[in-house]
């Protein structure tokens, strides 16, 4: 499985994040995001 990482830094930072998870072939969560602040 490929994996990507990013690292920022910044004193103040707000970003938004989606994504899901796949558990098998048939099987997966749908896709929903975070807010970061």
């Amino acid at each position: 499985m490929r994996s990507v990482e990013v690292d920022l830094s910044k004193e103040r930072m707000k970003f938004s994040a989606g994504h899901f998870t796949v558990f098998s072939a048939s099987e997966r969560e749908n896709l929903h995001g975070h807010n970061f602040t």
